[in-house]
């Protein structure tokens, strides 16, 4: 080495020979933990915090502002040999690395590398006590060391501290600077003696990247009360991916029972009624972020049931209920697309006859519902729900009979017709006595009357095939043995 003193004449000693200036002051601030550095064997790279490059420079008897203009040596990539793949926003890590440094310019010497790994200030310049982390090329004992004289060379096994902060698209960034000298080349034995520029200009700041991930992932999610019994809604988005594929893992539990699904958006389904926490959990490559989704209300399942009930009034009966879901919910009734009614019971008149085929529509109001459910979750029943309907049955009776009071003649018959009107259209006749009826006419046939001075009161009676609409019988009329007088009906 170049200088062989004790260590306690270090310590004590303000003056000793083969030791500069300088490297009595770098003693006195780097203390004992530094000592071991400055008497490194030949083969070591030195290493070290010690003040950031400005104040050396100043410490140094320099005046002046360092600039940095020049790009003479610069880090061209820093390899890990042993870090972690990934780290937090803030974190101290611990890294080892090699530093690649290509050369700009003809050969420099006393290469110095400082890195500000607290990521404080844009560059390593900083001043007023801030530290920084320098290192340098492995130095022997004839003082060559830190000489780059071709274009590339590697300080090796560099192991420091470092802030997890980015600035360079979610990998590590480690702000940076490069001083050298580019008189002498016999001067480098310890990091006293390497770090600074003899001018203002010659050095070089730069910020490089470590391959290792900066975790930024930041999930958000949301989740929705379902119209669907027994089912929860969920979708995420993230922040912060780094470009891999990320799994969302999501958990939903009511104390009891926990259930997992997958995905960015999906479903929990078949869970029974209750409150539901749900968390997930987001894992993009090394990454990871997990964060409560709240909860969330599961209803069971909307059971709706109606009927239709039609009649031979002219009017039809519904009725419908509903149970599960959040309840107070509102029906509504159409028939061909027109609303009818807005209860759950009414009566309704039909504008028509026949077949009445109705729908009935079961609407909650679901504001924590997913922006598709529209805030309501509606349930139709559109099935069976169809009778007939019918008008009240008429009947009129056409044709001419004699009431032939008390005058002996011959055998009178007489032809009746019925019209039958509304009701269902299918129906039977029926006379009485010597009325009888087909299927729309009846024959009155006294010939087999054998009392003089005869006269009889006579109906028709309509029967409605369906007996909802029962039986009518008509006015009545009167006929007999006689040639009094003629009776239209």
């Amino acid at each position: 080495m170049k200088f062989g003193i004790a260590i306690a004449s270090i310590i004590t000693t303000s003056a000793v020979a083969g030791i500069s200036a300088n490297q009595e002051g770098f003693l006195r601030r780097g203390g004992l933990e530094d000592i071991h550095r400055l008497l490194a064997p030949a083969g070591t790279a030195p290493a070290g915090y010690v003040d950031c490059m400005q104040t050396r420079y100043t410490d140094a008897g320099n005046r002046g502002t360092l600039g940095c203009t020049a790009n003479d040596v610069a880090v061209t990539n820093v390899i890990v040999k042993e870090g972690p793949e990934a780290c937090t926003a803030g974190e101290m890590v611990t890294i080892t690395a090699d530093f690649e440094l290509v050369l700009n310019s003809n050969a420099r010497y006393d290469i110095g590398l400082y890195l500000l790994t607290d990521f404080s200030d844009p560059t390593a310049t900083a001043a007023d006590g801030a530290s920084c982390f320098l290192t340098g090329f492995d130095y022997e004992s004839d003082g060559t060391c830190g000489d780059i004289t071709t274009s590339t060379k590697t300080i090796t096994g560099v192991t420091f501290d470092v802030l997890c902060s980015s600035a360079n698209g979610g990998v590590l960034s480690l702000p940076y600077c490069t001083s050298w000298n580019q008189q002498d080349d016999d001067a480098c034995n310890s990091l006293d003696q390497i770090g600074y520029p003899l001018t203002k200009s010659k050095c070089n700041c730069e910020e490089a990247s470590i391959p290792i991930r900066l975790c930024e992932v930041e999930v958000t999610p949301t989740v929705y009360e379902s119209c669907s019994g027994g089912t929860i809604d969920f979708e995420a988005s993230a922040t912060g991916v780094f470009g891999d594929t990320p799994v969302y893992t999501w958990t939903a539990t009511d104390g009891t029972s926990t259930f997992t699904e997958t995905g960015s958006s999906g479903s929990f389904s078949g869970l029974a009624a209750g409150t539901y926490d749900v968390t997930v959990a987001l894992v993009d490559g090394p990454c990871t972020d997990e964060v409560s989704a709240g909860s969330v209300n599961v209803y069971e399942t909307v059971s709706l049931s109606g009927s239709l009930e039609g009649s031979c009034t002219g009017v039809y009966d519904v009725s419908a209920s509903a149970s599960g879901g959040r309840g107070g919910g509102s029906f509504e009734w159409t028939v061909g697309g027109t609303v009818v009614s807005n209860s759950a019971f009414d009566t309704i008149a039909s504008s028509s006859t026949g077949t009445i085929s109705a729908e009935v529509t079961y609407t909650e109001s679901c504001p924590s519902c997913a922006p598709s459910e529209g805030g309501s979750c509606s349930y139709l029943k559109d099935s069976g729900l169809s009778d007939t309907v019918y008008k009240p049955l008429e009947i009129t009776l056409s044709g001419s009979v004699t009431d032939e009071t008390c005058v002996t003649n011959s055998n009178p018959s007489y032809t009746i017709s019925a019209t039958v009107s509304e009701g269902s259209g299918s129906y039977t006749l029926a006379g009485h006595d010597e009325l009888s009826c087909g299927a729309s006419v009846c024959t009155l046939d006294l010939s087999g009357v054998s009392v003089d001075c005869f006269s009889g009161t006579y109906a028709v009676t309509v029967t409605d095939a369906d007996s909802r609409c029962g039986s009518l019988t008509s006015s009545s009329f009167s006929a007999g043995k006689a040639t009094t007088y003629d009776v239209t009906i």
